[in-house]
């Protein structure tokens, strides 16, 4: 249930950030724009979610079991030890570990809010190779951390919302709420 806690943080980031701009609700005028908090917890919810089912992945298929990792390479007939290509001596089980804990490393930096934006382009690399080699079944398992990805690249790089993306701890109702498109003198 770990490993797709992803599919939750998308549904909360979905009913906590409302309709949206773009929905037919919002269209007819039966919903109005959600406000700077409601879009703080949101994406609060989606970095907690997306995070830890990136570290409960990592640590259960790569750092604890390194032999389900090595089977599921060797079944695919793939041989994804980048070290081994560029003359290292780094055999099979310690590449494996060394992909489980960036995995770590990703899903903590998601879940700190920590530089956003180079977060999602670094991590974008290694879930983009290996569709590469495991095309279909791969891109459908990464859909949820795709759109995760995604939504932290937007918001993380509207001047508003950007320091949402770099809480730790959701907005609380009691904060100041700055609306988007207005600046904080615009809205006292």
């Amino acid at each position: 249930i770990l490993h797709r806690v992803d599919m939750l943080g998308l549904a909360l980031f979905l009913v906590l950030a409302g309709p949206g701009r773009w929905s037919a609700d919002h269209e007819l005028g039966r919903v109005q724009e959600p406000m700077t908090v409601q879009l703080g917890r949101a994406v609060w919810a989606l970095k907690l979610a997306v995070g830890s089912a990136l570290i409960a992945v990592a640590v259960s298929e790569k750092l604890a079991n390194p032999d389900l990792a090595r089977r599921f390479t060797d079944e695919q007939g793939v041989d994804l030890n980048v070290g081994r290509a560029l003359g290292l001596p780094l055999g099979d089980t310690e590449f494996i570990r060394i992909a489980g804990a960036i995995e770590v490393l990703f899903g903590l930096l998601i879940i700190s809010g920590a530089l956003p934006q180079a977060i999602v382009l670094i991590a974008g690399v290694p879930f983009n190779l290996t569709l590469y080699f495991f095309g279909t079944n791969e891109l459908l398992g990464h859909l949820p951390v795709y759109g995760a990805m995604l939504v932290l690249l937007v918001y993380g790089s509207d001047p508003v919302l950007r320091p949402l993306c770099s809480r730790l701890l959701p907005p609380l109702g009691a904060e100041p709420v700055v609306e988007r498109g207005m600046s904080r003198r615009e809205s006292a």
